[in-house]
């Protein structure tokens, strides 16, 4: 006797045209606008981004991708895995031609696009509403990584990803095979490939499960060649890098063997329930459960481990927690699927509908980085910019300051923005926090705290300036006034820059920073 499967009814707009006012439009809108407004709104922190493009800049201009650390003075010349060069580039020249709102306004539609697959992908296996409501939760983990830098694109191949692997798990078609020129993509723009490749491998080797347990597989042969045969052509697809078969793999050690990333580096901290991005965690796996407990459906076995391991990955590392996100949405949309009411009303509210709808399109329009601006209570609040960037400091730095000679500390963050608006200056550390060992994050860490030797550590690297933050240096920057050995040069609410009063004449009589 053939089983018959409850599937839910497809929406009114797949099943028939239907106005824009529709409740239903109004429904698959909600996330896309509401995600675009608060993407569009974000604010370039300093961190990360400016680096970035500083090293698409020399990719696209001098048409060589870097292989040694060329941004700084403590590790020139060291071996640097570049593996985001492709993304480096699109950000540089989406700067070039459109400067930070056309950055800003790229990076909102790539990561709405992502969920907005994923969301697409839920609403036809799950229904509308369930669909809409797993998407919300599963974004909402997410809000914490949704930072401007190279990551941006593997929201899209996630998103990608896994609207294959459900169009596959429900038809068995050939469109999953798009997921080896994905992999070929995203091996060279971003590391969140590796998390691509473990949901794929779950979903193969749950579906190679099947066909075993089914005692099938002799007669489905063809069927369990192909699942193996695409794992296969993604792996070889993620080889095809500047770096080589092997280079990928030495990219994601370097991050693991990295104790100053595993000790310094907060995205690689566990998780926890007292920070507004751990309650949602924690509260998306609540609801799970619960949903779980209570829901007549059950999710694929592929899907409920693909949401505990990620859930694990994340407890001891909050870098995972946007793909754990992405990997809740199919399986919760379809246990909440029956726990929703179906029943509809029998009248419709166009009018309300389409205001509605009106005031999403005007607040996505308005939240644009060309508009914002003309809000002054908008600008002040989410600027473009970061207030935290020291765009004044470091331009004096780089116009005051000779470069033959000059080794600067800087606040971490300093670093990333120095490397774009003043690539004369070499930094003596950065964002990119694997580069540099733990020893270098130590002294740093003696400067920053004012520790009682700082001015040992200072003397041994041979720093002529420092480049101190007012808003997280302070105890630094009082330490720095009462020496006599520094006096201030610079300073505004954002940085202050100090000189060393007795500062070597030239660079040979500089200190070895790696001594």
């Amino acid at each position: 006797m053939q089983q018959v499967v409850d599937r839910p009814s497809p929406p009114r707009w797949q099943a028939q045209g239907v106005r824009w006012t529709s409740l239903d439009i109004l429904w698959i809108a909600l996330l896309p606008a509401t995600l675009l407004i608060a993407l569009n709104t974000r604010t370039i922190e300093p961190n990360d981004y400016w680096w970035h493009v500083r090293t698409g800049q020399i990719i696209i201009t001098e048409h060589r991708i870097p292989v040694v650390d060329e941004f700084s003075f403590s590790q020139a010349g060291t071996p640097w895995m570049n593996q985001a060069w492709l993304m480096q580039s699109a950000l540089f020249i989406l700067h070039r031609s459109g400067g930070l709102p056309l950055v800003l306004m790229t990076h909102a539609l790539v990561i709405t696009l992502g969920y907005a697959l994923v969301l697409r992908s839920s609403i036809r296996s799950s229904g509308l509403k369930a669909g809409v409501i797993a998407s919300y939760v599963g974004a909402a983990v997410a809000f914490r990584s949704w930072g401007v830098r190279p990551q941006s694109i593997s929201f899209l191949w996630f998103g990608a990803l896994i609207a294959l692997i459900e169009s596959h798990r429900k038809n068995k078609g050939r469109q999953i095979w798009w997921a080896v020129p994905l992999f070929v993509l995203w091996g060279n723009s971003h590391g969140g490939f590796v998390f691509g490749l473990a949901v794929l491998g779950l979903y193969i080797c749950g579906q190679l499960w099947t066909l075993w347990s089914n005692r099938s597989i002799a007669s489905r042969a063809t069927k369990a060649f192909e699942l193996i045969a695409l794992g296969g052509a993604s792996i070889v697809a993620l080889s095809l890098n500047p770096q080589g078969f092997l280079g990928n793999i030495v990219y994601i050690a370097g991050f693991l063997k990295s104790d100053a990333t595993l000790r310094g580096n907060l995205e690689f901290a566990p998780i926890t329930v007292r920070t507004p991005a751990g309650a949602l965690f924690f509260a998306s796996l609540l609801i799970f459960a619960a949903a779980l407990s209570t829901s007549k459906k059950r999710p694929e076995a592929d899907q409920v481990a693909g949401v505990l391991i990620f859930a694990f990955f994340t407890l001891f590392s909050r870098r995972s927690a946007p793909w754990y996100g992405l990997v809740l949405i199919p399986p919760l949309a379809s246990l909440m699927q029956p726990l929703i009411p179906t029943h509809r009303p029998e009248k419709q509210k166009p009018l309300l509908n389409g205001t509605l709808l009106i005031f999403l399109g005007i607040g996505v329009v308005l939240s644009t980085p060309w508009l914002r601006n003309a809000f002054p209570w908008l600008a002040e609040q989410k600027p473009i910019v970061s207030h935290m960037t020291p765009i004044r400091a470091t331009a004096f730095l780089c116009s005051h300051i000779p470069a033959e000679g000059a080794r600067i500390y800087q606040h971490q963050a300093f670093g990333s923005y120095q490397e774009w608006a003043c690539p004369t200056h070499p930094v003596f550390i950065d964002t990119r926090i694997e580069l540099y060992p733990q020893e270098q994050w130590e002294d740093y860490l003696v400067i920053n705290n004012a520790r009682y030797d700082w001015e040992k550590i200072t003397q041994r690297y041979g720093f002529t300036h420092l480049f101190l933050s007012v808003s997280d240096q302070q105890t630094a920057i009082s330490a720095v006034r009462s020496s006599p050995r520094w006096r201030e040069i610079y300073s505004d609410e954002r940085a202050v820059l100090f000189e060393r009063t007795d500062a070597p004449k030239n660079s040979r009589e500089q200190g070895d920073p790696r001594s």
